[in-house]
């Protein structure tokens, strides 16, 4: 197939128009083609950064009669910008399994090899403990400056940790997360709209490297989510994402966001609302874990799609968080030490 025929069926896939003999033809050439997969993975990079470019830029672009992206492209659903060459040495299911809607996770181990799953240290996922303080920033701060880099620390825009209120009821224990308004972050102007109330915890794999480092693991983020506010027009998106590094923690929080785009991998799961949900959405996403995978960061945001030019920094109102995990999965015959 010429370069004019795999390009017309991958553009076709990134603009949600391909369908039929023309989906199966994409998921047989990406089989078969080292070709068409490197192009593939190019083409998901440059809709990945042209979309965050769209976003932390609409200020400057944007009109107010048009609403703002909604859809996240393919290109870090797994693999950070830049990594279409670790793309290529993970197994080709993981391409084909995306494209006919399997799980991202178990599309990426070989078929019939069990997993064994489990539940990685997380502290506070419940947000029980209600005086965990380093959860938002100090009163009357209107700034996140930096990340935590220590393990096992929730940093955040303007949260809260709360019991039952407005007629909500947290999704297990007794305590839940209010998130309630985003703040400009690390790496953005003074001047900057904050559109995103984001959550970050910083996930240590070293327990399990050992496990890691034969190939073949996976790992799944889950949160419980809920939009209890009063239906609106203007759409919340709810997020959750990890980002999978190698290292130590303080090098790539030093300058994040930027070096988000050097993770080995990540996973993004997002979810749209209008607001009155009377139930709470469990919100998951999946990754591949690279063999000297050593920790990860793991992120929820609500984040206000309203994209009219001077808007104030976004506030949230009855937007939940609760029940928080993650969890490895781990091939069955590694557990057993074959």
């Amino acid at each position: 197939m010429n370069d004019i025929r795999i390009n017309e069926l991958i553009d076709a896939f990134f603009n949600c128009d391909l369908a039929g003999d023309d989906r199966l033809a994409l998921e047989r050439l990406l089989l078969q083609s080292p070709q068409a997969r490197a192009i593939f993975w190019r083409k998901a990079e440059i809709h990945e950064e042209l979309r965050d470019w769209g976003l932390e830029q609409w200020d400057r672009i944007g009109s107010p009669q048009l609403p703002g992206p909604t859809r996240m492209p393919l290109a870090r659903l797994l693999f950070g910008a830049g990594r279409a060459a670790r793309a290529a040495a993970y197994p080709l299911t993981l391409v084909v399994g995306w494209l006919v809607g399997m799980s991202v996770a178990w599309a990426m181990l070989p078929q019939s090899r069990p997993a064994v799953s489990i539940p990685l240290e997380l502290a506070n996922g419940g947000f029980e403990d209600a005086s965990a303080t380093a959860i938002s920033p100090a009163k009357g701060v209107d700034r996140l400056e930096h990340l935590q880099t220590a393990y096992g620390v929730w940093t955040g825009d303007r949260v809260r940790v709360c019991e039952a209120e407005q007629g909500v009821t947290p999704a297990e224990g007794s305590h839940m997360l209010a998130l309630e308004k985003a703040l400009p972050g690390p790496g953005d102007p003074a001047d900057t709209r904050a559109d995103s109330c984001d959550l970050f915890q910083v996930v240590d794999l070293a327990a399990h490297r050992d496990q890691i480092a034969k190939g073949g693991c996976t790992l799944t983020a889950s949160a419980r989510l809920i939009d209890a506010g009063p239906q609106r027009p203007v759409a919340t998106d709810f997020v959750v994402r990890v980002y999978v590094f190698s290292g130590v923690p303080e090098t790539p929080l030093a300058d994040w966001p930027q070096t988000r785009l050097d993770a080995l991998a990540t996973g993004t799961e997002r979810v749209t609302s209008f607001g009155g949900q009377k139930a709470w959405r469990e919100i998951a996403t999946q990754s591949g874990l690279p063999k000297d995978a050593s920790f990860l960061i793991l992120q929820i945001d609500a984040t206000n799609m309203d994209r009219t030019l001077g808007r104030p920094a976004a506030v949230f109102e009855r937007h939940y968080c609760d029940n928080v995990r993650v969890t490895l999965h781990v091939p069955s015959d590694q557990m057993s030490g074959n």
